[in-house]
């Protein structure tokens, strides 16, 4: 049987030669990262292997369905001890920024393995997967584990359908509908439950964070010139209603494409105080990722982020200025 991916098997021998493992949940986790690595590091256990996962930023409540999920460890990467492991695997990172939340951060001096779906990743590592057609990487996992022979039991099934949901925006957005589809159906057929994705990820919003929503789409704005919409909140109006997270996420899947006429979207939110966080969505025509490389981020040609520093007036306006441009 032919292999998905001839680095396939390049990475299960780094595995069983390592003993003591990391893996990398990217900053502001999301389910793709979250899922995708915690599959993996259940196969890795499987071969008697330890594994330590970490992410520089906590992981939300909503991940607890997901086995294992309240053992990734909150840490400051460019501090982080790296000399007990023997191997580093990132996936869903296509910069350092997004690994360890730091432009400063060196990369350590051990074997890595990057596994990524986004065709703005210019990382240099030992061993790359790199798969731009994948919707997720937990598709991508999905692929890696049946080239090994992988066992897929029904943690490991919650784990990777959480990840493909989760970056698919509930199997709305794939370039291959067909095969992601099959995927899922197996992973259900494996023991994913559907019901605690549902649960806990799509109806467990605090009233907070609906109100915050509905704010922040009071403030969405249709360009008719430049055919975009955008919403920016800044950061004293975010902490009135306590900082809920996903707000920006909520608004950039299920609004930003939702509008007619409009070819993409734009949504804006001081996280924390002069600095901004930004989420771009496209219908297709519009490649987003180029406008956020030039901001330092990255990301797909349909969905796409970064963040940027300043005062909250000027920066929403030197943003929207660029876009003007680029789309004019």
């Amino acid at each position: 049987m032919s292999l998905h991916y001839p680095e396939s098997k390049q990475i299960l021998e780094k595995i069983k030669g390592a003993q003591r493992i990391v893996l990398n949940v990217h900053r502001k986790p999301d389910p793709d990262t979250v899922g995708s690595s915690l599959a993996l590091s259940y196969y890795i256990q499987s071969l008697g292997k330890e594994t330590t996962l970490v992410c520089p930023n906590k992981i939300g409540e909503e991940y607890g369905f997901l086995k294992q999920a309240t053992k990734i460890k909150t840490v400051s990467l460019s501090t982080f001890d790296f000399s007990p492991y023997d191997l580093f695997i990132i996936l869903d990172s296509s910069s350092w920024h997004m690994v360890a939340d730091s432009h400063n951060f060196t990369p350590p001096s051990l074997p890595t393995i990057i596994i990524d779906h986004h065709k703005t990743n210019n990382l240099e590592v030992e061993i790359k997967l790199l798969d731009i057609k994948a919707p997720a990487v937990g598709e991508i996992v999905y692929n890696l584990l049946k080239d090994i022979g992988a066992d897929i039991d029904a943690d490991t099934a919650t784990a990777l359908f959480t990840a493909i949901a989760g970056d698919t925006v509930y199997f709305k957005h794939t370039p291959h509908p067909a095969q992601t589809f099959e995927i899922a159906t197996k992973l259900l057929e494996k023991g994913a439950r559907q019901d605690l994705y549902i649960q806990y990820m799509t109806s467990n919003h605090p009233l907070s964070f609906i109100k915050c929503l509905g704010k922040m789409l009071e403030h969405m704005e249709y360009d008719a010139e430049h055919k975009f919409v955008y919403a920016a909140m800044p950061f004293e109006e975010y902490e009135t209603y306590g900082k809920p997270s996903g707000v920006k996420d909520a608004v950039a899947n299920e609004f930003l494409q939702a509008v007619k006429d409009a070819e993409f979207g734009v949504a804006i939110l001081e996280g924390e105080k002069d600095r901004l966080f930004v989420s771009l969505r496209s219908k297709g025509k519009v490649d987003v990722s180029t406008i956020a490389l030039h901001f330092g981020g990255g990301g797909h040609k349909v969905a796409a982020g970064f963040s940027i520093k300043g005062e909250f007036m000027h920066s929403v306006e030197k943003i929207l200025s660029h876009i003007r441009t680029y789309n004019s």
